[in-house]
This record gives structure tokens, C-alpha cells and sequence, in this order.
């Protein structure tokens, strides 16, 4: 097709000839198909707007492609041109900034403010001193747009240009300003307090200023936003609640919460306690954060309210924990008035890290509980207070029919050893002949965690339990220890009829990763199962120790190609034993050559060279390709 026949396209009334006329473009010059591509992203049809940015991309910014699309953001009424080529220009991102930087220069206002747009989108460091300059423009909504595209660079150069447009007499600018300021303290800035407290005598401005406050970084901001808390505007006093939070998150300043409790009013903490019913959910989660931070027990029926919500349930119980003995009497009559179970999990949580006794009695009535997740919550919080009491009933639901109330027991049973290590130990070991295999793998994991290493002799014996899920469990336990002392009953284990145990018992001995644990593996590499060989090539592959690493290399000439790839492995850890890969990549199972490829990538040797071209022979078409993708990478 020629050039007059497309162009003739371009007129056409159907806006899918229009759209295919725009992709044909491509078989004509640059330059000439860029006079069309103008028309184009001024087309009435989004479709033919959206394939022409495509082509302007694609022709990134070779001739005059970036000055045809600032021209573009002059387009008058049209108003789908002007945003195609805005579109267009973030898209180019740092190719079209010196260019937008020349036309800000001498462009049109209302095309300046696009350019400033467009700057600010890109966050190029290099249009700062220029958008700096703009926020001196005489038109009011440019230098509040270039205020805005210096919050979106982030940068603290523009904090003390910004900070002298709080002084424009136009309100918008200074919101704007401001707006920016808090967008350079989210960045990392830290922003001088004094020119914000100088604005906040503007009482139209007051919410935006504690705004910027808070991502102020500066500590000195804390009592300016504590006073704010005070403020006659109820928007004014949760921007500032919100502000707060938002200071602390950013300094993790103890100070913060320091000059809150010292100084918030007791009128204050009404009008707070109001704000967890605000429409804002920053407001609600910031009202609840103070709260806590406050102590205050007579808001814990508000916060336990807050816990219903999904979206506050997590900063509403942080907030009644931090609180803690001044909101436990609540909590308890709250937990035996309230029949939500979900409320009712949530307080006994709760419960359990404050730790204070009073709530004792409450949840031991709720570890009867029909519902098993209230007596999950409840067990584990009376395993945190440390309540003795709770241990006969504890021990009974080892013995229940289901997995979670058995789950638990094991879990609060464990937390109570650490306070009643020998009273829970009695309770337990009743169990280890249960006729239950899992209430003995349960016990098991509870002895294990509290008991000392001298009193191992239990999970000794457990090695030689009918059941292997015990005997696994037992090993397992073992193994988190990391005694030497256990090294001879875990080599015993991996004779064990069950594979799992075996495995169990050959990672336990790579953790523990002493000569004689590493000795025992050396069995290991024998096994039937491959996976514990696997597991054994890996403990052994960590050592040092050379007969261990010749036993590693043996098993390059393992008929299975997992076992090979795992010495593979080990082996190429050690950068002077990667040379011995060449002696498996012509295993017949093409992972294994692909792994040997991969592996010796990176190794410079006459001899691996050698082996790679002669896997350019391969029979196999995805080998050849490889050897070749790295043989060609070296030469680079």
C-alpha cells in the first residue's frame, strides 16, 4: 500500500479502518508517519487513540515525537488529544524530561501546567531547580501544581521553597504546600516545625497542617499535635489523631507516647472514645492507638465494640492489651455477658497477654466452652497467665476426640511448663501408653519442649514405639535439640522400618552436624529410599571433611538422577571440587546434564569448556541449547 492510500485511511468514517490505518503505519518513514500519528491521538474513537500512543511509543523519542506531543498539550477543546499525549510523555518517562524542561520555559500557561503534571508523574531529580522556579508563576493553579509535582519527587531540596509558599495568599497554594511537605516527609524528609506551628494560627488550615505534621519526622511536632487534639473542629481534633500515629510510625519514638500520656486532658479522652465510632477508619484506628498508649480502662467497652470489625480488630485488642490490668474487670464481665463467640475468642485472647489472674475463673468456665475455638483461646491464655489450676482440665483434653481441642491442650499445656514444669511433666507422661497414637505424639511434643536434656529418657523409649507418627515425632524431637548425646539413638533410627523416620532421623543429624552425627549419615547414603539418601548427600556435602566429600562424589555415578543432582549440588558449593561435574553430565537422564550445565555456568576451566562444546552434540535438543546459551555467555 502506498502512502496517498493510507493517508486516505486516516478520513475514513469507520474508526476500525481508522485503527488498522494507524498499525499499518509502521511501513513508512518515521518522520512522514508521525504527521498522522498527530491526527490520530486526536481522533474521536479511544481505539484509534489508544493504537496510535501505542506507535508513538514505539517510536520512543527518535525526531520530532516529543515536541509533536507537547504541542499536543495544547490541543484547545480537544481534550482526548491533550490526555493521549500526556499519557504518551509519562510513558517516555526520562527521555521526554529535557525537553519538557526547555518548553516550560516559554510555553503557554495552561500548557506549562500539563508540563508540570507530567514532571511531577515522572520523578526525574533532574526538573527540580525548574519546579521550583514554577512555584513564582504568576498563575495560581501552576504553582500549586508545581507544589504538588515536588511532593511526588520527594526530594528535600524543595522543603524551604515549599515552606515559603505557606505564605501565598492564595489558599489553594498553600494547600497544596502543605499537601507536598507531608508527601516529602513520607519520602524521609524531616520538615522544621516552626513555619507549620506559624500556620496553624490560620484556623482554615488547621486539618492540613497536623497532616503534614505527622510525616513531619520531627519529634518537636508531637506537642504541637497533642494540643491539636483539643482543638473546637472535630475534623481539626482527628486530623491531629491520625497525625500523631502517623509520627510515631514514622520515628518509633517512645517520646511520642510519653508526651501523650503526660499531657492529653481528661476532656480529651471523652472526645476520643467518641472518635471510635468516626466515619474515618484512620480516625477509629488512630482514636484506638491513643487509647492504649493512654492506659485508660473506662474506654475498654468501646475498644472491645472496635474488635468486631475486621478492619479495626487487631488495633483495637493491641490497644486493650496495652492497657492491660485497668481493663480486665471489664474484659471478664464483658466475656460472661457477651454470647458472640467470635467476641468471645477475641477477649480471652486478649485475656492471655495481659496475664493478669482475675481472669482465671471466667476462662477456666470457657475451656467447657461448646465452641472448640473459644476453648482453643482460652486454654492458651490460661497457659500465659500460668494458672495451675487449669491443669487437670487441660490434661482431660489431651484426651478429646478432636484434633483442635487436643491442639490446644498440647499448645497451653506447654506455655504452663514453663511456669510448672514438674507438675505438667506428671500430668503428661500418663499419656505416653495411651492407646491413641496422636494423644502420644501430643504428649510427646509437650515433654519435649519443656523437659531438660537430662530428662530425655522418655523420648528415648518413644523411639521404639509400635506407631511410626510417635517414633517420627520422637525423632524429630530429638533433633530440634541438637544434643551430641542423641547422635547414637538418631543412628538407630535410621534403621527404621518406615521411610519417614528415616528421613526424620537424617535431618535431625545434619542439624546436629557434628563428625560423629555426619558419621551416621554415611549409612544413610545407602538407603532404599531416595530422599533419605537426598537428605544424607546434603548434611554431608556441608562438611569440610574430606572423606565425606568423597563420599558425596561417589554418588556422581548414582543411577538416580535426583541423587545425582543433589551431589551435583553439594558438590558446586566448593568452588575447587565444580570440575568433578563434568564426570555426571553424561548421565542418561537429561536433568541431570542440564543441572551439571547450570551448575558449571560459571566455572573457568579448559576442562569444562571442553565437556560444554561437546554437549553442542547432544541428542538431546534442549541439552545442545543450553551447553550453547553458556559456551556463548563466556565469550561475552
Amino acid at each position: 500500500m502506498n502512502e496517498k492510500d493510507l493517508k486516505k485511511k486516516f478520513d475514513d468514517p469507520d474508526e476500525e479502518v481508522r485503527r488498522k490505518a494507524v498499525s499499518e503505519l509502521e511501513v513508512i518513514d518515521p518522520d512522514r508517519s508521525l504527521e498522522l500519528l498527530d491526527r490520530a491521538i486526536g481522533d474521536n474513537s479511544w481505539r484509534v487513540r489508544k493504537a496510535a500512543a501505542e506507535q508513538i511509543i514505539r517510536l520512543g523519542d527518535r525526531g520530532k515525537v516529543i515536541d509533536t506531543l507537547i504541542s499536543a498539550l495544547g490541543a484547545g477543546d480537544n481534550a482526548g488529544k491533550r490526555n493521549t499525549a500526556v499519557e504518551v510523555l509519562e510513558k517516555l518517562g526520562a527521555r521526554a524530561v529535557p525537553k519538557l524542561i526547555a518548553n516550560l520555559r516559554f510555553r503557554e500557561q495552561e500548557v506549562k501546567k500539563f508540563i508540570v503534571d507530567i514532571l511531577g508523574e515522572i520523578k526525574e531529580p533532574e526538573a527540580l531547580p525548574e519546579l521550583i522556579k514554577a512555584l513564582k508563576e504568576e498563575s495560581e493553579n501552576l504553582r500549586a501544581a508545581a507544589a504538588e509535582a515536588l511532593g511526588k519527587l520527594g526530594r528535600e531540596e524543595a522543603i524551604n521553597p515549599l515552606l515559603e509558599l505557606l505564605k501565598d495568599e492564595e489558599p489553594m497554594v498553600r494547600f497544596a504546600a502543605l499537601e507536598a511537605l507531608g508527601e516529602i516527609g513520607r519520602a524521609g524528609g524531616e520538615i522544621p516545625e516552626g513555619p507549620l506551628a506559624e500556620a496553624l494560627k490560620e484556623p482554615m488550615m488547621r486539618k492540613a497542617v497536623y497532616t503534614s505534621l505527622g510525616f513531619s519526622r520531627n519529634l518537636k511536632a508531637a506537642p504541637l499535635l497533642i494540643e491539636g487534639l483539643g482543638d473546637r473542629q472535630r475534623s481539626n481534633r482527628e486530623a491531629a489523631v491520625v497525625a500523631l500515629v502517623n509520627l510515631y510510625d514514622c520515628l518509633a519514638d517512645e517520646e511520642i507516647k510519653k508526651y501523650v500520656t503526660e499531657t492529653v486532658q481528661e476532656l480529651w479522652v471523652l472526645e476520643l472514645s467518641k472518635s471510635l465510632k468516626s466515619y474515618s477508619l484512620e480516625v477509629r484506628v488512630g482514636s484506638a492507638k491513643l487509647l492504649g498508649w493512654l492506659g485508660r480502662g473506662e474506654v475498654t467497652r468501646n475498644l472491645i465494640e472496635l474488635t468486631k470489625e475486621n478492619q479495626t480488630q487487631d488495633v483495637a485488642m493491641e490497644a486493650l492489651i496495652e492497657i492491660g490490668k485497668d481493663a480486665s474487670t471489664a474484659l471478664t464481665e464483658y466475656l460472661e455477658e457477651d454470647d458472640d463467640p467470635g467476641t468471645r475468642r477475641i477477649i480471652c485472647s486478649v485475656l492471655g497477654e495481659i496475664g493478669e489472674n482475675v481472669a482465671e475463673n471466667v476462662l477456666l468456665k470457657c475451656l467447657k466452652d461448646k465452641d472448640t475455638e473459644i476453648q482453643r483461646s482460652a486454654a492458651v491464655a490460661l497457659g500465659k497467665i500460668g494458672s495451675l489450676p487449669a491443669l487437670d482440665i487441660l490434661t482431660l483434653m489431651m484426651e478429646g476426640e478432636e484434633a483442635e481441642t487436643r491442639e490446644a491442650a498440647r499448645e497451653a499445656l506447654i506455655l504452663l511448663g514453663k511456669a510448672f514444669p514438674q507438675e505438667v511433666i506428671r500430668s503428661v507422661k500418663k499419656f505416653l501408653d495411651a492407646q491413641n497414637i496422636f494423644i502420644r505424639v501430643d504428649s510427646l511434643k509437650v515433654l519435649g519442649e519443656i523437659g531438660s536434656p537430662e530428662e530425655l529418657k522418655d523420648i528415648y523409649f518413644a523411639l521404639k514405639d509400635e506407631a511410626h507418627q510417635v517414633r517420627r515425632s520422637a525423632v524429630e524431637i530429638l533433633g530440634s535439640k541438637r544434643l551430641e548425646n542423641s547422635v547414637d539413638q538418631l543412628s538407630h533410627a535410621l534403621a527404621d522400618e518406615e521411610a519417614e523416620v528415616r528421613r526424620a532421623a537424617a535431618i535431625a543429624l545434619t542439624e546436629i552436624g557434628s563428625e560423629k552425627a555426619l558419621e551416621a549419615l554415611l549409612m544413610a547414603l545407602q538407603d532404599q529410599d531416595v530422599w533419605v539418601r537426598r537428605t544424607a548427600i546434603r548434611g554431608l556435602g556441608r562438611s569440610h571433611v574430606s572423606r565425606f566429600r568423597e563420599a558425596v562424589k561417589k554418588m556422581l555415578s548414582a543411577s538416580s538422577g535426583v541423587i545425582v543432582i543433589s551431589a551435583m549440588e553439594a558438590l558446586a558449593e566448593n568452588e575447587e571440587e565444580r570440575e568433578f561435574l563434568i564426570t555426571a553430565i553424561d548421565h542418561p537422564d537429561p536433568e541431570v546434564a542440564k543441572a551439571g550445565i547450570r551448575l558449571m555456568e560459571n566455572v573457568d576451566s579448559p576442562k569444562v569448556t571442553k565437556a560444554l562444546n561437546k554437549l553442542k552434540e547432544h541428542p538431546n535438543k534442549r541439552i545442545c541449547q543450553e551447553a550453547e546459551r553458556v559456551l556463548k555467555n563466556r565469550k561475552k
